[in-house]
């Protein structure tokens, strides 16, 4: 406690914490109490006093904190205040009484501080070792919680969790500490928690001349684990997700990778709220390979795929180019390939192998129909056996044993239009008998001679 003591001149000695002060003027000094810098109004002090005989004594000296209030109470002036308003204290006892209801005590050994909560009037006594201050302060209506607030916080129009009552709307900002969640508001014993939107309640008081109280609630909130697998392979965990956090807001491992495959995400929607643990397996997409196919001037064939992925499996059709025998494919390494086996990966390119085909040679082609005619003209090779005696103008027929080399070129025959396919005409078969009948003339003619 401390005192400011106008003299009756006027003078003022501020903030007084001796134990004594010497009132050298006879009249009447005002002395002022503060606590901790907070005033606790004013009250005044007589110096004049006579003796026995009725004269006035000599000036007094007194002991500010023990000796002139020593065993009494000294009350100050009312005063005002709205329900936040807050007091505070050093270095003495203070009981504040509502009525005759005692609403708070401290022995305030450090500053102490009291908000006022309240309508009505409230007392204050502040004792020191010597003497009590007592000063009543009239309160105003005002908004404050009806019990201690834990797990949060509560500013009313951006102010504390206690606040005067002078405005007409007021909005009530809840904020509960990290890991928790509102869980209820009560207003005057009514539930209004399904009223507060993104943590803000508002409210038209009623009446500006009673007190609002309200209650509020914060919870735990509850939490989850998320676990992320790669096939059955657990690659990951998350503890203590706080319920309703979005999948995508949970920090995952590192995406697992697969040869031939990209990552394509979780198994879980990543804008869904975790309400439950959870388990999110890797997902992932074949990547797409192409194949280049070098053809040199052939063909390909329609069944060769341009791409593919590591789960495709097939065999490579052959290609075709004109004048050209087909031989093979090769690979990039030029071993020779028919296939693209399950489990491959990587673009491709393959070679198509070629081999001229042999020249045709006109000749032959056009001869074949003679070097089969012995096999079909077989059965008819006995005739001139059977002919030989009645054959007697063997010498008007030799000159015909030369048609073959003569009448060779008559082989194109067989293209004449109208024939039946594998027979031949008299003309292609006369060098045939022709053949035949020469040795049976040769022989006839040797009979005649030795006759």
């Amino acid at each position: 406690v401390t005192v400011t003591i106008t003299d009756p001149n006027n003078k003022v000695t501020e903030n007084y914490t001796g134990a004594k002060f010497d009132f050298d003027l006879i009249g009447t000094y005002k002395i002022e109490y503060f606590v901790n810098g907070t005033s606790l109004g004013t009250t005044q002090f007589r110096t004049a006093a006579k003796d026995g005989e009725g004269n006035l004594s000599e000036l007094a000296s007194f002991d500010v904190t023990s000796g002139l209030f020593a065993g009494k109470n000294i009350t100050l002036a009312d005063f005002t205040v709205m329900a936040d308003a807050q007091l505070t204290f050093t270095s003495a006892t203070v009981t504040i009484y509502n009525g005759e209801t005692v609403l708070a005590t401290e022995t305030a050994d450090a500053n102490w501080s009291y908000t006022l909560q309240a309508k009505g009037e409230l007392t204050f006594k502040v004792a020191t070792d010597s003497f009590t201050v007592i000063t009543t302060a009239t309160v105003l209506p005002g908004v404050f919680p009806a019990a201690a607030i834990e797990n949060g916080s509560v500013s009313i129009n951006g102010q504390g969790s206690a606040i005067g009552l002078n405005s007409d709307l007021l909005t009530f900002t809840l904020t509960p500490a990290e890991g928790y969640r509102l869980k209820s508001l009560m207003v005057n014993g009514q539930d209004v928690t399904a009223e507060v939107e993104d943590g803000e309640y508002e409210l038209v008081p009623e009446s500006m001349e009673n007190n609002i109280t309200y209650t509020v609630s914060f919870e735990a909130i509850p939490k989850f684990t998320v676990t992320y697998k790669d096939g059955e392979t657990t690659v990951g965990t998350v503890s203590d997700v706080l319920e309703g956090t979005l999948f995508k807001d949970v920090t995952a491992p590192t995406a697992p990778t697969r040869v031939g495959y990209t990552f394509a995400g979780w198994s879980v929607d990543a804008d869904s709220a975790i309400t439950a643990d959870v388990t999110a397996t890797a997902q992932f997409e074949a990547i797409t390979y192409t194949i280049t196919y070098n053809l040199d001037g052939g063909t390909n064939s329609t069944e060769n795929k341009a791409t593919y992925t590591i789960e495709d499996a097939f065999t490579l059709a052959n290609p075709t180019k004109e004048g050209y025998k087909f031989l093979g494919w090769s690979n990039e390494s030029g071993a020779s390939v028919t296939a693209v086996a399950l489990g491959t990966t990587g673009n491709l390119t393959f070679t198509a192998h070629w081999e001229a085909d042999e020249p045709v040679n006109p000749g032959t082609q056009t001869q074949a129909p003679v070097t089969e005619a012995p096999v079909t003209q077989a059965p008819t090779t006995e005739a001139p056996a059977t002919q030989a005696p009645t054959t007697e103008a063997p010498a008007t027929q030799a000159p015909t044993t030369e048609a073959p080399a003569t009448t060779a070129p008559a082989t194109t025959a067989p293209a004449q239009p109208g024939k039946k396919k594998g027979c031949k005409s008299f003309v292609e078969t006369l060098p045939i008998f022709a053949f035949l009948l020469v040795p049976a003339a040769i022989v006839v003619i040797k009979k005649k001679r030795e006759e």
